[in-house]
């Protein structure tokens, strides 16, 4: 899994901030020695990782509630996205990175609040594999072809992550995304 942008900044402050505070609260434990790298830092990535698990396990669980409630058959990918192509057009372009697409779009927070959508907006222009706010929505992408209308469950770790977008999108927000490629460009060419 890849870090990008802002989660890798995001993430490096919190490690950094947890060493520093082990590292002083340690120093002052034992006046006139300095503790050793291995003595902060392993505890303090064990505590991280503990309750990076929880958390990923807490949201996995409201979103396999979501989709029973909803009763919707979805598939799941191996980083953890839950998507439903549920119209097919096999003749349809397909898409790559580095292709943009324009899409029709309706996206939601799991309690049903709407953030956004292509009726209010206009249709949204999406570079695949270029974008770095949503890898989830990336990796939809590239599951679909042009003419193609899906359903997708973009777990926060694949959505914002941790700090949201800083507007619309608070923090460690499951996003719900109904799409419809509508248009597929190769190099700013339209595909037919």
């Amino acid at each position: 899994m890849k870090i990008r942008g802002w989660r890798f900044i995001e993430m490096a402050c919190i490690v950094l901030t947890t060493g520093v505070l082990s590292l002083f609260s340690t120093g002052c434990q034992r006046p006139g020695r300095m503790p050793e790298a291995t003595q902060w830092v392993a505890p303090a990535e064990a505590d991280l990782t503990a309750v990076h698990r929880q958390l990923k396990e807490q949201e996995k669980q409201e979103i396999e509630a979501f989709i029973v409630r909803r009763g919707r058959p979805f598939q799941q990918s191996g980083t953890g996205l839950y998507y439903d192509i549920y119209e097919r057009h096999p003749s349809g372009a397909s898409i790559t990175r580095g292709d943009a697409v324009d899409m029709a779009y309706t996206l939601t927070l799991l309690n049903g609040t709407q953030l956004a959508s292509s009726a209010e907006d206009g249709l949204r222009r999406w570079v695949v594999g270029a974008e770095t706010g949503e890898p989830g929505l990336t990796e939809l992408l590239l599951k679909m072809r042009r003419g193609e209308k899906a359903f997708a469950i973009l777990p926060s770790h694949l959505a914002y992550g941790l700090s949201g977008d800083g507007g619309r999108i608070p923090p460690k927000a499951v996003l719900l995304y109904d799409i419809e490629i509508k248009s597929v460009y190769i190099k700013n060419k339209p595909i037919k």
